[in-house]
């Protein structure tokens, strides 16, 4: 069963679209005589209350409907909430908008769980744990309930719930987005080293205080040099410098949310260290799609020229440099299409190479700090030869860089049946034999 798991996080914090289990401490709460300030209590509660009482009954009875299914651990904790809650204001301890609020969060909670628990909900659900299993090692690092969901395209999404008793911690329920259907052919091998991007965002949510400093210190020195630069500029290109200067520290800043430049270029170095070049293959077949304008100035993501840019210097750190050439060779041709004619000042303002050479090394040095497990030759090596044993790769980075190594060594119809086989045969190994 899928726990629901709790972190360290800011009480204002509810929702960021990108542990331990706890028990809540509940004692038993006694009804007293009818104080004039109970009697106001008792019939503001009729008041407030009665209008939400079906909300309340039709929402612990989609809780009820999760018993049934891999996410009963969190429905039990949900529905023992919402009856905590309910049996306070019953008891006049607690303000009937207490309630209000806490359907309302529930509500939001149930909107975004996955509701289809095929054969690929167990695939990528076990996905998820065996990376769990790994980067947790003897230190817990990613969050204790992270939930595969398949939908529109790759993501993260935290739901923090906030505490119903005394306990400080708050508890978390954290999914993974995966493109398609819940079914097993929609699983497209090639395209899950993502699933390492996101699950670094999940890593990064819960303790990035070592990449935030190291790298809010270096935006900080490249824009006080840059104000230095402008102090003489008076009237309109003044006002024009202030502002490039704010739109840079906007794009780079290290936010809670992760929708910045910095948090995204982090994601995608720390899943090529976990990765390697399994994840710049994935990552290229990306950006070869010719529709998508790699110098696209958006908040959310750098563009994709940047990133690639990164990626690449990342490879020749890592010892991947025979492996990026590829990322290489699309940046030479998007410099050379009507894209590239396109670069104005603004672009190159915001995108200056210095900003990206000190977030991959922060990012670098956040692995290091994280000992997150690093993909190197010896891995390559270790699975090539089970493939040469015809041997079934295990669930994690082994089967990532299985189907990494037989793409480059098939054709498209070989591997497809490679591909197809090896899921059949991971996901029949999870089926519990009968008695």
């Amino acid at each position: 069963m899928l726990a629901l798991g709790d972190a360290q996080v800011p009480r204002s914090v509810t929702k960021i679209t990108d542990d331990e289990t706890s028990q809540h401490t509940r004692g038993t709460i006694q009804v007293g005589f009818l104080t004039p300030r109970r009697k106001v209590l008792l019939l503001a509660r009729r008041r407030y209350t009665q209008p939400h009482q079906n909300k309340t009954e039709d929402v612990l009875q989609q809780l009820r409907k999760l018993r049934d299914t891999p996410l009963s651990n969190i429905g039990d904790t949900l529905e023992s909430d919402l009856n905590f809650v309910a049996n306070a204001i019953q008891a006049g301890s607690a303000n009937p908008s207490l309630l209000v609020a806490v359907v309302q969060e529930i509500e939001e909670i149930l909107q975004i769980l996955p509701d289809s628990f095929g054969d690929r909900f167990w695939f990528d659900a076990q996905m998820i744990y065996e990376f769990q299993q790994s980067w947790n090692g003897d230190t817990q690092r990613l969050s204790g309930t992270v939930i595969p969901k398949t939908g529109k395209a790759w993501g993260h999404e935290s739901v923090f719930v906030t505490s119903t008793s005394a306990n400080e911690r708050i508890k978390s329920i954290n999914l993974i987005h995966l493109p398609g259907q819940d079914k097993l052919s929609d699983v497209d091998l090639l395209t899950y080293p993502f699933i390492c991007h996101e699950l670094a965002h999940n890593l990064f949510y819960f303790d990035d205080n070592e990449f935030v400093v190291r790298f809010r210190r270096a935006l900080d020195n490249y824009l006080g040099n840059l104000r230095l630069r402008g102090i003489a500029d008076q009237g309109e290109a003044k006002a024009k410098s202030l502002k490039l200067i704010q739109e840079i520290d906007d794009l780079w800043s290290p936010t809670l949310n992760h929708k910045n430049w910095a948090h995204e270029m982090a994601m995608d170095i720390t899943a090529l260290w976990a990765c390697g070049p399994a994840y710049l293959a994935a990552f290229q077949d990306e950006i070869e799609e010719q529709s998508k304008n790699p110098y696209l100035i958006e908040q959310r993501h750098p563009p994709y020229a940047v990133r690639a840019r990164a990626l690449f210097i990342a490879s020749q750190k890592l010892g991947w440099d025979q492996h990026s050439s590829g990322i290489k060779e699309v940046g030479k041709k998007w410099r050379q299409s009507p894209w590239g004619n396109g670069l104005d000042n603004r672009y190159i303002a915001l995108t200056d190479p210095k900003l990206t050479d000190a977030c991959l090394a922060c990012a670098l040095a956040a692995c290091e700090s994280y000992r997150l497990p690093r993909c190197t030759t010896s891995d390559i090596e270790r699975i090539s030869l089970m493939l040469t044993r015809g041997e079934t790769p295990d669930f994690g980075l082994d089967l990532l860089l299985a189907a990494w190594l037989r793409k480059e060594q098939q054709d498209e119809g070989s591997f497809a049946a490679w591909e197809q086989d090896t899921l059949r045969a991971l996901v029949k190994s999870l089926t519990p034999l009968s008695p």
